[in-house]
């Protein structure tokens, strides 16, 4: 019985020891006694496979539901051209063509009153032009600028008047835009208009100047051609040479002095409509579109509308340049009128044959 219950525990401890025999490691082991009871390492860590990264995305283009195909386009625009563009094209021709034309027949009337009738309507009226420091032909010119500067100025805004007309639906939907944007438009324009005030008024005063030399000059040059063989005579040559370059000189002088400061008012009105005035309305318009009170459809029609209804209140300060020159020509007008009419004012002299046979003749020495 004791054998047999040695041999049952030692087969016991064999299926015991069996069962804790591990594979061999590719490791070599040590056999050292005191790592004979010790815990056995842990695995080698096996390499993990890497991430999955999703694969990058691919961009399509976006179509519309109904896409328009270029040649459906290309039908509309031939159609827009033959239905719109040519009648409007034509009858805009015709129409401004005879407008040019009733215009200048007009400014040709007025200009011939002037070179003809106010000469002749008094027998003192030539005298008049005579002592004026501007010739005749001075005289015509101013009144045929005036009558053409109206009617430019005229017209212009008479071609606005159709989007003139959307500005009061546009200041009743946006009030905010419009009580905010055109106190600064006046503001900022009052402040330019200072500073073109003046360069006006120089450039205005040079004109006058070169105006009157050149009509001295004129006259000046007239005699001397009149009278060459009495300078030929009197060996006068010399002095007439000098008066005319002196006179010539000083006219070139002002000529060139005007001209610049009518580019610097030119560039100076230009760059504040293109780069003051332009991008602070499409500022305006940019915060409509961020709050939603206007469509992309309507941007070019509204930046029309808000563009012409400012060059109608800003008019004054548009056009200071044509507006100085038309005062300065009304002004030499306004001061020929007033020495004709005084011509009708003055007692006038008359003589009949009846007075001068009563009259006793003075006794001859």
């Amino acid at each position: 019985a004791s054998v047999a219950g040695e041999e049952e525990g030692r087969g016991r401890d064999g299926a015991a020891g069996a069962a804790k025999v591990k594979p061999p490691s590719h490791r070599r082991r040590s056999k050292s006694p005191s790592r004979a009871g010790s815990a056995t390492p842990a695995p080698t860590a096996l390499p993990q496979p890497p991430p999955h990264r999703p694969a990058p995305e691919t961009r399509t283009a976006v179509r519309p539901a109904n896409p328009t195909p270029a040649a459906a386009f290309a039908r509309r625009v031939r159609s827009f051209l033959l239905l719109w563009a040519l009648p409007y094209f034509l009858q805009r021709c015709v129409f401004e063509t005879i407008n040019e034309a009733a215009a200048d027949s007009f400014a040709d009337m007025v200009e011939s009153r002037l070179r003809v009738d106010a000469p002749f309507a008094h027998p003192a009226a030539l005298g008049v032009f005579t002592a004026s420091n501007q010739t005749v032909d001075a005289h015509a010119a101013s009144l045929r600028s005036t009558v053409a500067t109206s009617f430019r100025l005229l017209q212009r805004k008479a071609f606005s008047l159709p989007k003139l007309a959307l500005f009061p639906a546009i200041a009743l939907a946006h009030p905010r835009f419009v009580a905010v944007s055109l106190p600064v438009a006046l503001f900022v324009d009052s402040i330019k208009s200072k500073g073109m005030a003046q360069l006006s008024a120089a450039v205005e005063a040079l004109k006058r100047e070169e105006k009157r030399i050149e009509a001295v000059r004129s006259r000046v040059q007239a005699h001397d051609v009149q009278h060459a063989p009495v300078l030929s005579a009197l060996q006068a040559s010399p002095f007439a040479r000098a008066q005319w370059s002196s006179l010539t000189a000083s006219l070139s002088r002002l000529h060139r002095t005007r001209l610049l400061l009518q580019g610097v008012r030119q560039w100076v009105q230009w760059l504040y409509w293109q780069d003051v005035l332009t991008p602070g309305v499409e500022v305006g318009l940019a915060f409509l579109l961020e709050w939603g009170q206007l469509s992309v459809c309507d941007i070019w029609l509204f930046a029309r509308v808000v563009e012409d209804a400012l060059d109608l209140i800003l008019m004054g300060s548009r056009a200071e340049a044509e507006l100085s020159t038309m005062r300065s020509d009304v002004s030499r007008l306004v001061a020929l009128h007033t020495h004709l009419a005084q011509l009708d004012e003055a007692p006038q002299l008359r003589c009949s044959s009846d007075d001068m046979a009563t009259t006793p003749a003075s006794p001859t020495p």
